[in-house]
């Protein structure tokens, strides 16, 4: 079994099996996630038996990294190979004032949005909760040793931020994904703070109030059309969970004290970029806790019939929404040098 598969909760149940304090479980975390030991018999200050057991029930591994690609702004898409032979993506993604990396929750994606580059490869698994954090820790590792990046007080960590928007759709692996931000989140582990981490979700709306219920991180919806018409053709989900229903859940989630859930919209050239289509989204918005992050679509060989809008088209849809009392951001693509967009690097290496 592998042990990043265990939350403290897990971990902890174990420990008293043996009769031994929940201490014991956090100093194993903290000999794993903090000062990256990787044999069990090396943990001193850990019981004889509880290290003969989890020697010999137990195995931490990461990931075996096969390719990365840096982009002029110095990002980087690391390309991770399984254990079982499959790959998939992650990015590091560095900015003046915090250190983001981008994961993924599965091998392909079942949502089959049309623009995206992973709905062309299908679905193949979920990964486990240890594939979704060995991504941080291994990246993390990465930034530390082999980019020299600084790390916080703790000595450990280089890496500020995670935002779950890789590959596949991380409420459809949504036991996983609450494991994971559980470990990632755990001060004995990687001690992120809840509000340091954003799951990005099409719009699974009885996945979102489950979530909301299990985990405090953020959340982001992906809606990239203000009608439904256009949303049934450019992303399949739409025609279980129309725009509407979705609007309507965001009132009903249960959201912390000035919490915002995060709306996602890629404009597409000609397509969703119109005032018409600023006017509907504003309307659709209104008065709900929400702030819209505006996302120009980064072209790519897999989705020929998109392009990203002009310049000006993307200021006047921000400044409509913004006259509207709409809290938007203007997000432009990062590593448009290399193979930026979500499952590009996979299927350029698979050919």
């Amino acid at each position: 079994m592998e042990f990043k598969d265990l939350t403290m909760k897990e971990l902890t149940t174990i420990v008293a099996g043996f009769g031994k304090p929940a201490y014991s479980a956090k100093n194993i975390f903290k000999w794993i996630y903090k000062r990256r030991v990787e044999d069990f018999n090396q943990m001193t200050d850990i019981a004889n038996e509880l290290r003969s057991y989890f020697s010999q029930n137990y195995k931490i591994s990461g990931l075996k990294i096969i390719e990365t690609e840096k982009a002029k702004d110095g990002c980087i898409k690391f390309l991770f190979e399984l254990k079982d032979g499959q790959t998939i993506e992650s990015v590091l993604i560095p900015k003046e004032d915090r250190i983001t990396v981008c994961v993924s929750t599965q091998v392909g994606c079942k949502m089959g949005c049309t623009f995206c580059c992973t709905a062309k490869q299908g679905f193949t698994r979920d990964l486990s909760t240890s594939e979704i954090v060995n991504q941080v820790m291994d990246i993390n590792y990465y930034a530390k040793e082999q980019l020299g990046f600084k790390t916080d007080d703790s000595g450990f960590r280089t890496i500020t931020n995670i935002v779950f928007m890789g590959m596949g759709e991380p409420l459809d692996n949504i036991e996983a994904v609450i494991k994971a931000v559980d470990i990632l989140t755990d001060h004995n582990a990687l001690a992120f703070g809840t509000r340091k981490i954003t799951v990005s979700t099409c719009g699974l709306i009885p996945q979102m109030f489950e979530f909301k219920k299990r985990s405090g991180v953020k959340l982001a919806i992906s809606l990239n059309a203000a009608n439904d018409e256009l949303r049934d053709k450019i992303m399949p989900i739409n025609k279980t969970y129309k725009i509407n229903e979705l609007i309507s859940s965001i009132k009903k989630l249960p959201l912390k004290s000035l919490e915002f859930i995060t709306i996602e919209y890629i404009l597409f050239r000609g397509l969703n970029d119109s005032k018409k289509d600023a006017e509907t989204l504003a309307k659709l918005l209104k008065d709900l806790p929400v702030k819209v992050n505006l996302i120009p679509f980064n072209p790519h060989p897999g989705a020929p019939d998109f392009d990203a809008p002009d310049v000006k088209t993307l200021s006047d849809f921000y400044d409509y929404l913004a006259s509207k009392g709409v809290i938007c951001n203007v997000r432009h693509s990062r590593g448009t040098d290399i193979s930026a967009a979500c499952g590009q690097l996979k299927s350029r290496a698979k050919r």
